[in-house]
């Protein structure tokens, strides 16, 4: 299909859109013409314009002068053609007052630029002012050659989104307020923080590069790049004014080359910095921080007795912008105080100054902490102390322009750096000091008498006017800490609006009452907020909307947060006493304490899901305890069952400690088990599985609903008690409504009464359910009661946990489109329409009213009551009755996109019987030529109509059984070929008829060409093709979508998928076409049993040689090995005998009795039951016929023959799953024939059913027949055996009845069998007799016999071998798979065959563990008769019987069940269906018998499908051919 929807030529999905417009997938969105405006930006004056009085052309812009009134134009003539698709765009620029607009298009008063999609009424483009003061340029007109779709509504509307949750289709406009997460953070404000700023350097020639600026006293050079102090004379280096004369910081580095261990010195009497001893003792680089004197202004350096050398000097300013109090100096990148002030010492920025008002975020490190306090304020705000090392962070409120102010006290010593202060909480402004700005957050930090508001806007006393009065808006806030109180706002709904205050995210909707956003303090309040969003809500719109109801649905989640959930290292877990990790899971020994873990990743507010595996568990329970809620408690969040099983729980995290404890609980004792695959993932909510469906375009009528409070029942109770905003309602938020019966009477309800209906009206009424004991499986029942006149319309509905069910109703109106609707997370919408009289009604939701003194509880949520036939999406209400308009879709397509003499219109839809026609057309834009598919009001059908010239070329038509389904259908036109194909078939055609002329068709309308007969329903896909498609490419184009399976029947899991017994051992046919046992081999036992050494056996008068042990024929002794023999358990032993002279070989397990074993060469085997306790296996010669020969390749293996593995047969030439009834083998000697009478060996051998080495007898002119009877009289037996000749020939083959029957051998292995009645005489059953004298037989005829049989039965089942006695194959049973089941709908389908025609039932069904409820395919194999039964609550609802040519053929059979829709199909043909009846219920396993163990079926199955939707007759047909 994919591939034919990319050769369309116009393709609708739901998939994209835009404000009034349906994006189409073909041909892309903006695919244009050419511009067909000129001067459009009036750059050429009025050129190409009429210009009417109150317009004017002037620099690029035409302007209105405001007394335009509506009358006035300026326009382009001939520009467009009436019915095309047109684009225009135009600017409005200085907009001062009034309004404009294109004559097309809206009307608009603010500056901007403007974009219509419009279908053209008129040639001319016009622009029309309405008081209008401004300027409009740039205006440009294209035709729209796309296939997009034009929408209008132009109303408020509900879906379901991709979420599974209700929600609106609104414009959201952008963020209003600024900042509102409070992360924008300021400049900063403070310059050199850090203390790291150096000015320019003061010293010239520092590095002594040349003998120059400097001066010398004493005997100081310079030489060789260096300064030196030759002498311990007296002497001075002296560089003139290097400093100011003022007060400041400096940096003096210098560097020591030579130094005889002596300090030199700052001195003299032009010094800057006085005298001062520096570093010369040691060799490096010496570094000071000085503060000059401000006098001064040399530096000059004496030697004070040092000699040697220095380099590299260097002087720059430091601790600029900073004034230094007493004890104050300047470090390395960091002030110093250096603890000498008793009292307050301050360093004080000089940078820039704050604004009073303001708050700023203020961050320092203190270093070096020795003693004492110190505090950083800004704006003298009022600030703590701090007294150690650490980076501190505060926010603080300016009440001065003081940028910084450092303040040390009580002898501060220490150092402080990294000052930065930069403004947050911009774009917003407080009352008062209570609201404190942060980084991130605002803290509302208030008592309850002081006033408190924040506001948004710079300016408390003039906000930001962001809202405007009467306009709806949307308030999204973040609460990340809650230490006490409530917030509300008097900007929306009312003053005193409180707001939700939990820790969380909130969402708020409501008119607004004010120009400006405030948030206010409710009570003693200390909460923090961030993330404040404002947006205002356009519901009015006309967005299309893309409905996703019907899809499956997966929880979103984030990245795993648990270390190590798989312990497969004793790492990142906490364990409490009696916990331990070890082999891959942690391991409670009799403990209650708690395995932990720290989850870094936890977030107050946010959902997390938490899934873990209990893999062991002897005793007790494991509970999982968290932080949950607004103030942070420690909770249990789940306590598991005392079983082994994997639990998952969702919650929503709160408070600091973020440790999540799985603790051991009691259950009789402390828990003892293992925990294994712990997760622990952000839940962010639920999401679309992927391929589970595919969304559509949702089209409805206009509709109103008619009950003011949809979602407030506190409105309507009556003996009830109603808690509004109780839980989260199925749009995700709190605004459901908990109602509980009082327990007075059974009007117990919600009333909503008085609502005027019109006479022979339909109504439909609607309401989300929730049974508030869906936790505990509790149960509740509910009806939906309308009164009307002397009417009573009821529905009752039961909830068993979270699933409810229709109950029987006992009120006498007659209801139609019951609904019962699953929302997901509980929810249910449940409803139905009905047919007024005329009389006022009363609509009542009673909760179980039959139980009248009961106090259950249910939440209900978005009632609706409606004039519709049937209930359409919901309709929110807050006080008075709302509207919902209907949808239009017009308008795609153009000439080049349509061919009007041969194509294909197509469309994937559902659209439900009303009182109207709804069309989807291709047209000329009249309705005398199009082509029209049409939904027909009130009688099911769908229309093809093809109409050329007003004149109708075919009608074909499709009337579906089920009218809510989705349809794929495809209509065809090419001169005398229409056809109508729906779902994969063929339903309609006419092969006369001609077409539309070239160019004729032009628009794609849901709707008729003149707009009238609007489509409503819904849409998956809407296509037009250029060419009539073949028949082939149309049954691919509208094949349904494919059903995925919950069952298919795998053979390598049956055992697994099906409950499968049988417990005894079984033959069956294997690939390579060998009878094989399902019987089980252990290992091998023996060991050299090849005697390749002399080794491992006990002798006597045997020896071991030449690879055998031998013996000679006197010696009577035994070989034995100690094997391990168990006691009553079977082994099977392989031997070979060789060299075989005389006697007989015997072999005894253990203590027990001699077995012979063979008396000539070959290999034999033996299955035998060691009775005894001795772990021995010997061999023996014959007591009497000593045995002479040799004996090699001994086997023993243990050997289970009570097995439960299920066959697989290839008898019928394929593989197929095998199922048989009991049946026992009388024949006690089934591969051994040496007791017959006239047995004669040859010494030719063939290979037999089962792979083994068996002789050739001589049956030239002989019979031979067994000399025992093992069978009863008077019974029916069928007697079987396989025989092969080494010549075709005809013999007789005797039944138990004593029968001959002539049989025609052949050289391949051919079973034969007979049935018959047994009598008393007959001794030698299985006789087979080659006489001549009978005519019989064949020259030097020999025959090989196999797998001899008798058993009491109608036919022969599969080989079951004996070795002396009678065996026993028990009866098979295969039951209780248990896939997803779906009662409401599905399809059964199987390939089978019987395996006789024995006059019994033989059953597949699906059911619900009884034969009440269930869906049967049925063998009646007396007749070679299928049939095919469905049965709902006891009552046969469907049962139809077909023939076939024989059941013993493999068949393919499916029946589809769906309420009031029922159809088999037997091998590709529809046999039998049913439009009535109700399904089953409860239906949750598939079992090969009639659902109570009984009626088992026997028989091969070849494939067995389950699917969960009932497939289309297409698909039945094509999975059921042969």
């Amino acid at each position: 299909m994919s591939n034919l929807l990319k050769d369309a030529s116009i393709l609708l999905t739901p998939t994209a859109y835009d404000n009034g417009r349906m994006l189409s997938i073909k041909p892309s969105k903006d695919l244009y013409g050419p511009e067909l405006i000129t001067n459009g930006d009036f750059s050429d004056g009025s050129n190409d314009w009429i210009i009417e009085s109150t317009w004017t052309v002037a620099n690029e812009l035409a302007s209105g002068n405001g007394a335009n009134g509506g009358g006035q134009e300026i326009k382009q003539t001939n520009v467009l053609t009436v019915g095309k698709n047109y684009k225009i765009t135009y600017e409005v620029k200085n907009w001062v007052s009034g309004s404009v607009r294109e004559n097309h298009g809206a009307y608009y008063s603010q500056d901007g630029v403007y974009t219509e999609y419009i279908t053209a009424t008129r040639h001319q483009v016009i622009f029309r002012g309405d008081d209008f003061i401004g300027d409009i340029t740039n205006v440009g007109v294209k035709e729209d050659l796309s296939g997009d779709m034009y929408f209008s509504r132009n109303s408020a509307a509900t879906r379901v989104n991709a979420q599974g949750l209700v929600e609106n289709v609104q414009i959201l406009s952008g963020d209003l307020v600024q900042n509102g997460s409070f992360s924008q953070i300021g400049s900063e404000q403070v310059t050199n923080g850090s203390f790291s700023e150096e000015g320019a350097e003061q010293i010239t020639n520092g590095d002594f590069s040349s003998n120059t600026d400097w001066s010398f006293i004493g005997d100081t050079i310079i030489q060789n790049g260096v300064a030196e102090f030759p002498t311990s004379t007296n002497s001075f280096l002296i560089q003139s004014n290097v400093v100011a004369l003022s007060v400041k910081t400096y940096k003096l580095q210098y560097e020591v080359i030579t130094t005889n261990g002596i300090n030199f010195r700052l001195a003299g009497g032009n010094s800057a910095f006085g005298t001062f001893t520096l570093d010369s003792a040691t060799i490096g680089v010496k570094t000071i921080y000085i503060v000059s004197n401000g006098t001064k202004a040399n530096l000059q350096f004496n030697n004070n007795n040092f000699i040697g050398s220095i380099d590299n000097v260097s002087v720059k300013e430091v601790g600029q912008d900073w004034i230094l109090g007493s004890g104050w100096s300047i470090g390395d990148d960091k002030a110093i105080s250096d603890g000498s002030v008793v009292g307050n010492s301050y360093l004080i920025s000089t940078g820039n100054t704050l604004t009073i008002g303001k708050t700023y975020k203020v961050q320092y490190t203190v270093l070096d902490y020795i003693s004492g306090q110190v505090k950083v304020t800004a704006g003298q705000a009022t600030q703590s102390f701090v007294s150690a090392d650490g980076t501190y962070t505060e926010y603080m409120v300016a009440t001065s322009t003081e940028s910084v102010r450092v303040q040390a006290n009580s002898n501060f010593n220490g150092s402080i750096t990294n000052i930065s202060v930069k403004e947050v909480g911009q774009n917003w402004s407080s009352y008062d000091g209570n609201v404190i700005f942060k980084q991130g957050s605002v803290q509302i930090d208030s008592n309850g008498t002081a006033y408190t508001e924040l506001r948004a806007g710079n300016d408390f006393n003039s906000p930001d006017a962001i809202l405007t009065i009467g306009n709806k808006y949307r308030l999204t806030y973040t609460i990340s800490e809650l230490n006490s109180g409530e917030i509300k706002t008097n900007s929306l709904i009312a003053n005193d609006t409180i707001l939700t205050s939990t820790v969380g995210t909130h969402t708020i909707e409501g008119l607004s009452n004010s120009t400006s956003l405030g948030i206010l303090r409710s009570g003693d309040t200390d909460i923090t907020i961030t993330n404040i969003s404002l947006k205002e809500i356009t519901d009015d719109t006309d967005l299309p909307r893309i409905n996703y109801e019907g899809f499956s649905y997966q929880d979103a989640l984030g990245s795993e947060e648990i270390v190590n959930g798989t312990f497969s290292s004793d790492t990142a877990w906490n364990k409490g006493t009696g916990w331990s990790i070890s082999g891959g899971s942690a391991n409670g020994l009799a403990t209650l304490d708690p395995i932990y873990q720290l989850i870094s990743g936890f977030t107050a507010g946010k959902k997390y899901k938490v899934s873990f595996e209990i893999t062991e568990v002897t005793n007790g329970f494991i509970r999982v305890y968290s932080y949950v809620g607004a103030s942070g408690t420690f909770t249990k969040v789940l306590e598991t069952p005392s079983q082994i099983g994997t639990y998952e729980v969702i919650f929503e995290f709160g408070g600091t400690n973020k440790n999540l404890m799985f603790y051991g609980s009691a259950g009789g004792g402390n828990f003892t088990g293992s925990i294994d695959n712990v997760s622990v993932k952000e839940y962010l909510g639920q999401e679309v599985v992927p391929d589970s469906g595919c969304g559509s375009w949702l089209f409805e009528p206009e509709s109103t609903n008619r009950i003011p409070y949809s979602e407030e029942m506190s409105q309507y109770g009556s003996n009830v008690t109603v808690i509004d905003d109780s839980t989260k309602s199925p749009n995700g938020n709190i605004d459901a409504s908990k109602v509980t019966k009082n327990g007075v009477s059974a009007n117990d309800r919600i009333d909503i009464t008085n609502i005027a209906l019109l006479n022979n009206t339909n109504y439909s009424i609607s309401a989300f359910i929730k049974n508030v004991n869906i936790d505990n499986g509790g149960v509740t029942t509910l009806g939906v009661r309308i009164s009307s006149g002397g009417t009573l319309f009821r529905q009752g509905y039961v909830w068993n946990g979270d699933t409810p069910s229709l109950t029987v109703d006992y009120d006498s109106g007659t209801k139609t489109n019951v609904l019962l609707e699953d929302y997901g997370n509980g929810w249910w919408r449940i409803g139905y329409s009905f047919n007024s009289d005329g009389t006022n009604s009363d609509i009542e939701i009673d909760i179980d009213r039959d139980n009248g003194t009961d106090t259950t509880s249910v939440f209900i949520w978005g009632t609706q009551f409606e004039q519709q036939s049937y209930a359409t999406s919901y309709i929110p209400t807050q006080g008075a009755s709302s509207t919902r308009l209907r949808d239009i879709a017009t308008d795609s397509g153009n000439a080049t996109l349509i061919n009007s003499t041969e194509g294909v219109l197509y469309a994937e839809i559902s659209s439900k019987v009303d009182e109207v026609f709804k069309f989807i057309t291709l047209s000329d834009g009249s309705t005398s030529n199009a082509v029209k598919l049409v939904r027909v009001p009130n009688d099911n059908r769908y229309l093809a109509e093809f109409d050329v010239n007003g004149v109708r070329q075919a009608n074909l038509s499709f009337t579906p059984s089920d009218n809510e389904r989705y349809f794929r259908i495809a209509v065809k036109w090419n001169v005398n070929d229409f056809s109508m194909f729906v779902n994969g078939s063929p339903v309609s055609s006419d092969s006369s008829g001609i077409t539309f002329p070239l160019n004729t068709l032009t628009n794609l309308n849901f709707s008729t060409g003149t707009g009238s007969g609007n489509f409503f329903g819904k849409t998956k896909a809407l296509a037009v093709y250029k060419e009539a498609l073949t028949d082939a490419e149309l049954r691919c184009l509208t094949y349904p979508p494919a059903v995925a399976t919950t069952f298919n029947l795998n053979f390598n899991t049956i055992a697994t998928d099906f409950t499968f017994t049988r417990g005894s051992e079984a033959t069956f046919v294997n690939a390579q076409g060998l009878i094989q046992s399902t019987n089980e081999l252990g290992s091998e036992l023996i060991t050299n049993g090849d005697f390749a050494t002399d080794s491992d056996w006990t002798l006597s008068g045997w020896n071991i040689s030449g690879g055998s042990a031998n013996n000679d024929g006197i010696n009577t002794g035994n070989i034995n090995q100690n094997i391990g023999l168990q006691q009553n358990k079977f082994y099977k032993i392989s031997i070979n005998i060789a060299n075989y002279v005389s006697g007989v070989l015997k072999v005894r397990l253990g203590t027990g009795n001699q077995i012979d074993v063979g008396s000539s060469n070959g290999e034999y085997i033996l299955y035998l039951e060691n009775t005894t306790t001795n772990p021995n296996i010997r061999f023996y010669p014959d007591a009497t016929l000593n045995f002479q020969g040799s004996i090699d390749n001994v086997s023993v293996k243990e050997y289970t023959t009570a097995t439960n593995t299920p066959r697989l047969d290839y008898s019928t030439g394929a593989e197929a799953f095998l199922l048989e009834p009991q049946s026992t083998n009388l024949f006690l000697q089934s591969e051994i024939f040496t007791s017959w009478n006239g047995y004669q060996a040859t010494s030719n051998t063939t290979t037999s059913p089962s792979g083994n080495s068996v002789l050739f007898l001589d049956f030239e002119d002989a019979r031979m027949f067994p000399t025992t009877r093992n069978f009863p009289n008077s019974t029916e037996c069928t007697s079987s055996i396989y025989l092969k000749a080494n010549k075709v020939a005809d013999v007789r083959f005797r039944s138990v009845s004593g029968q001959d029957v002539l049989i025609s051998l052949t050289t391949d292995w051919v079973r034969y069998e007979l049935t018959a009645t047994s009598i008393s005489t007959t001794t030698n059953t299985l006789l087979i007799d080659a006489r001549f004298s009978q005519g019989l037989g064949a020259s030097g005829l020999e025959i090989a016999l196999w797998g001899g049989q008798i058993e009491q039965n109608s036919y022969a089942t599969s080989y079951i071998p004996t070795s002396g006695a009678s065996a026993t194959r028990n009866q098979e049973l295969c039951v209780d798979a248990t896939p997803v089941i779906n009662s409401e709908e599905g399809t059964l389908y199987a390939e089978i065959s019987a395996l006789a025609n024995d006059g019994t039932f033989r059953i597949i069904s699906l059911t619900d563990g009884s034969t009440s409820n269930r869906v049967s395919l049925i063998y009646n194999t007396t007749s070679n008769f299928f049939r095919i039964m469905v049965v709902s609550s006891g009552s046969t609802v469907f049962d139809t019987s077909r023939s076939v040519t024989s059941t013993l053929d493999f068949h393919k059979v499916a029946i589809k069940y769906k309420a009031n829709d029922f159809a088999v199909w037997i091998d590709g043909v529809e046999v039998a269906t049913d439009t009535s009846g109700a399904t089953p219920i409860g239906l949750d396993r598939i079992t090969f018998d009639v659902g109570n163990g009984t009626l088992n079926f026997f028989g091969n199955t070849k494939d067995l499908k389950y699917y969960p939707k009932a497939l289309a007759d297409v698909q039945l047909e094509d999975l059921t051919t042969i």
